[in-house]
């Protein structure tokens, strides 16, 4: 881990995920949470 580039590391709930966490990965986690294992999300001009 690059120290100088994150403020903490945690293991949270799939559900409770930071607000900084970057809109594609917070789309990627809430299709796996919802059973949707393809998205296009980004591709057609989503905002995150």
């Amino acid at each position: 881990m690059e120290k100088d580039k994150s403020d903490k590391l945690d293991w949270v709930p799939l559900n409770n995920i930071a607000k900084t966490v970057l809109g594609h990965v917070r789309q990627a986690v809430r299709c796996y949470l919802n059973g949707i294992f393809f998205s296009e999300f980004g591709f057609y001009g989503e905002h995150y």
